[in-house]
């Protein structure tokens, strides 16, 4: 099994000043988690059965949970979600983990949505709100997963 390292993201957080709040999510880290957060300047150091360029790794949804993979995002998979979608409503369907409840944000108020499973699946459905830049998916009142809306 081939571990990969990242010893200067738990050192802390910067908050108007250095906090030291040491982490080890990124000692000793899977490749496949490694990657929702990091791109290497060699493909290669990746250690991932499939290669991606920048450009896909910059369109991917932001991967928070740290129980989901990017290969648990069945749709929607880009990163960027088109404000101009029929219906006005996004589809997702996510593999991996059934959360107790979901909740939406576009950096407000959060809202729950109803969900439903089929098979592994997660099916649900967030209504687009005009004129928002983020939209955050909430599993369990944790941060899930971020999109960029275009």
């Amino acid at each position: 099994m081939v571990y990969l390292f990242d010893p200067t993201w738990g050192a802390g957080k910067y908050r108007d000043k250095f906090v030291k709040e040491p982490s080890y999510l990124y000692y000793k880290t899977a490749p496949d988690l490694l990657v929702k957060s990091h791109f290497p300047q060699m493909v290669e150091d990746t250690f991932l059965e499939k290669n991606m360029s920048r450009e896909e790794f910059s369109n991917l949804p932001l991967i928070i949970h740290p129980e989901l993979k990017i290969a648990n995002v069945i749709e929607p998979i880009d990163g960027i979600i088109s404000s101009f979608i029929d219906g006005g409503e996004v589809s997702f369907r996510i593999t991996g983990v059934v959360p107790k409840s979901i909740f939406y944000s576009f950096g407000k108020d959060k809202n729950q949505v109803e969900f439903s499973t089929d098979n592994d699946e997660i099916l649900f459905k967030v209504p687009l709100e005009l004129g928002s830049k983020w939209l955050l998916i909430y599993y369990d009142d944790q941060p899930a997963l971020g999109y960029k809306i275009d």
